[in-house]
Parts: C-alpha cells; sequence; structure tokens
C-alpha cells in the first residue's frame, strides 16, 4: 500500500492505514509513504511492514520541488516492492505524485495497479497541476486494474461523471465496538464543554471559525481542541483565551475514550473557500467515525448540498446546522444543549451508523476484490 502519508502522521489517509494495519498482516502487506523527518528508514507498524521515504529535504515549495526527486521516489517504491516480493500495488490519492509513481514501478514490474481515492483530483486541481492533471488523471484510471472510492459521495460523482467506469465502493474502517459504549452522561453544572479534532485546512477552516467563534463567546461554553498542529495556528484567527484548551494529537487507542469525557462534538465542513465545489462536495472527513462511536451527541456545520450533510440526515446521527449566520448557529447550539431527548436519539442513532465502518467488513472487501 503507497500512501502520500502513513502512521505515525496524523492526516485522515494516515489514519487509515493505521486502521488497516491492524488487520493485514507482514505476510500479505506492507506499507510505503513519507516519513515525518528527514531521513529513510523501515521499521514494523503494528504486525505491518512499513518503509518511509522521503523525496526531499526542504520543506518550503515541496508542492512544486519534489517532482525534482520523482525519480528517487519510484526507484524506492520499486526496490521495495522487489525486496517484498510484492504482486500488486494500492495506491491511496491524495496525492499525484505518489500515484504517479506507483502507476510507473507497476508498469514496469509487470503487477497490477489499484487506485483507492480519497479526494477528487482534477476537479480540485488549478494552474499547472490543472495542466498535469489532463495527462495524469485519465492515464491513471485507464491503467488502474480496480478503482476504489472510499465513500458514497464520491462513488455517486464519479459513477456519474465516467459512467463506462467500474467504481468499488471501500469506506474508510475502525474498530467498532460490539456493545453500547458506557457513557457518564452527568454534565457540567458550569460549563458545556465541546470538542474538535482535527486540523484547520481548506475543507473545513470557514465552518470551524465560525462555531469555535460563537462557542468562545460565551463564557459558559469550553471549546477543547485535539489537533496536530500549533496553537499559534488557531490563535491568528482570534480563537483563545480562558475557555480555549488545546490538548495535541492523540493515538487511536487513546483517542475514542478522550472524547466520552466531553459534551458534544464538532464536525465542521467547509462551505466555500480554496477547494472545488466538487471536492467541498464529496469529502468524508475521517473523525466523523470516532465522533459516531464515542456516545456522546453531534453537531455539524455543513453546507445543504454536501454529501456529509446528506449522509447525517438520513441516518438522523448529528445535530446539522447548514446556515453560515452566527446567530443561527448561536440559537441552534442553545436549543441542543436544552434538548436532553433529542442528544439521546442523535447517540442511538450513531451507534448504529458506526457499523457500517466496521474495519472486519472493510478488510474482507478488500481481500474479496483483489
Amino acid at each position: 500500500i503507497v500512501s502520500w502519508t502513513i502512521p505515525p502522521g496524523t492526516t485522515g489517509s494516515a489514519i487509515v492505514v493505521n486502521n488497516l494495519a491492524k488487520y493485514l498482516t507482514a505476510e500479505k502487506f506492507c506499507v510505503v509513504g513519507e516519513s515525518n523527518n528527514f531521513r529513510s528508514y523501515s521499521n514494523k507498524l503494528h504486525s505491518l511492514n512499513a518503509y518511509y521515504i522521503n523525496p526531499f529535504v526542504i520543506t518550503t515549495g515541496q508542492k512544486y520541488l519534489k517532482w525534482l526527486k520523482f525519480y528517487f521516489a519510484f526507484k524506492s517504491i520499486k526496490n521495495i516492492a522487489i525486496i517484498e516480493n510484492c504482486t500488486a500495488i494500492i495506491c491511496i490519492f491524495p496525492d499525484e505524485f505518489y500515484s504517479f509513481a506507483s502507476l510507473l514501478v507497476c508498469k514496469k514490474l509487470k503487477i497490477p495497479f489499484y487506485f483507492w481515492i480519497h479526494n477528487t483530483y482534477k476537479e480540485n486541481r488549478t494552474g499547472i497541476f490543472y495542466l498535469m492533471s489532463l495527462v495524469l488523471q485519465p492515464l491513471i484510471f485507464k491503467r488502474a486494474t480496480k478503482k476504489f472510492v472510499i465513500s458514497e459521495g464520491l462513488m455517486n460523482f464519479y459513477s456519474i461523471k465516467y459512467p463506462n467506469e467500474k467504481w468499488y465502493l471501500l469506506k474508510h474502517g475502525f474498530d467498532i465496538p460490539d456493545s453500547s459504549i458506557n457513557v457518564n452522561n452527568e454534565k457540567n453544572k458550569l460549563r458545556t464543554t465541546f470538542a474538535y479534532t482535527g486540523s484547520l485546512n481548506e475543507s473545513c477552516i470557514d465552518a470551524a471559525l465560525r462555531l469555535f467563534k460563537v462557542i468562545i463567546s460565551n463564557p459558559n461554553y469550553q471549546l477543547h481542541i485535539f489537533s496536530g498542529q500549533k496553537e499559534e495556528v488557531y490563535s491568528k484567527y482570534g480563537i483563545c483565551g480562558a475557555n480555549v484548551f488545546f490538548h495535541g494529537f492523540l493515538p487511536d487507542e487513546e483517542f475514542v475514550s478522550a472524547l466520552q469525557c466531553f459534551d458534544f462534538m464538532l464536525l465542521p465542513h467547509g462551505f466555500y473557500g480554496k477547494r472545488s465545489d466538487v471536492e467541498l462536495k464529496t469529502i468524508f472527513p475521517t473523525r466523523t467515525i470516532p465522533y459516531l462511536i464515542c456516545g456522546r451527541p453531534i453537531i455539524a456545520h455543513a453546507p445543504l448540498k454536501s454529501f456529509l450533510t446528506e449522509f447525517l440526515q438520513n441516518h438522523n446521527c448529528a445535530e446539522v446546522i447548514v446556515d453560515d449566520d452566527l446567530n443561527i448557529i448561536k440559537s441552534k447550539i442553545s436549543l441542543i444543549i436544552k434538548n436532553t431527548e433529542r442528544q439521546t436519539e442523535l447517540i442511538n442513532n450513531a451507534r448504529i451508523t458506526a457499523k457500517l465502518f466496521d474495519i472486519k467488513y472493510v478488510v474482507n472487501i478488500l481481500d474479496k476484490i483483489i
């Protein structure tokens, strides 16, 4: 499995790989991706071999300059495939650099190339990378032995746009508890606490800042942020103060239990920004699944015409705020805090919905298809 980021990275793709790694044996799979420091090494990840490569040694301008090291990445992936006696490569896409390198390795070694799409490609590129996508996307789609998409939103989009292509749905996989999680429902009488996980990026920043500003404006609310980003990233947008708390990034085994300490989960999804309209409509945040599992009610702030909103409303598993007016957001948060029956309904529906993402089911599908 080749991915731009793999554990200990904290991106959505790294989390997906991490969860797969718990159920894939070293005899069957190895994973390849970038390390979070500037050296190459190999180590064990769960029971799975993980190889870390770095095609560049600088951070400024790496989006462009790393292409100067394309041959290094290609050669590294090829050598690993030979060492591990790989019979196929699955490449996870939010990054064309590794997708193209993996495709060329498969062509060189005459092995199948599987493509797992986590985000739209051509539809979410501009400038020189859009011009590049006009060549690479059709080439990758044509060469891929099988093409997987990670959500129904992407499945619907690509099935309509490319009706002659065959698409397979392979969702985010997570460990889903067999029984209901016991959560202490006793609320903090003085403060209502809200938890946010993830990072501020173009897929959510506008919605996140609206939620945050409403919450920190109320001294009876507390905002707790779990993120790999530094506090300075948030403070430059005014997200700071006596009722804002930063906890850093938590590994999976601690994550869900930590969320249970708070009253509500915050799930913002971008209304507008630098991402394309298609991207904003189709992406499905990875952190949604731990929210569904944790046994706390979810407050989502997402545009009406998006797959995430459609999914949450169809399963009735989150309180969805589709208005971008701060006064409306403030009012709806106040209402859900007072409505304990609605909170219980959301929690129960979330537990049922979470079963759709059972990692054992995802791995079984992957095994059968390839």
